[in-house]
């Protein structure tokens, strides 16, 4: 175990370097006006302890449709949130 403490290894090891990428790939494409706080590799991480489905509400799909039309170089023609 004491060399596991210096140099961790295993799927959770595996799980903090795709998380790392993660973080960086999502911070290259990050639109800064609609997400101003930069991502980090803990918001990649699985949390395998407490697994909570949240539910997702029709605001939040539309929020989620103007996002990657927006990506996508399109545009959003409906009235501005309130």
């Amino acid at each position: 175990m004491a060399y596991y403490s210096l140099d961790p290894f295993g799927l959770e090891r595996g799980d903090a370097q795709a998380a790392q990428i993660s973080a960086i790939l999502a911070e290259i494409h990050r639109n800064r006006d609609m997400r101003p706080v930069p991502y980090e590799p803990k918001d990649f991480m699985p949390n395998y302890t407490k697994a909570v489905k949240q539910q997702q509400t029709p605001r939040d799909m539309l929020n989620l449709a103007r996002e990657i039309t927006l990506a996508m170089g399109g545009t959003v023609n409906l009235p501005a949130e309130d």
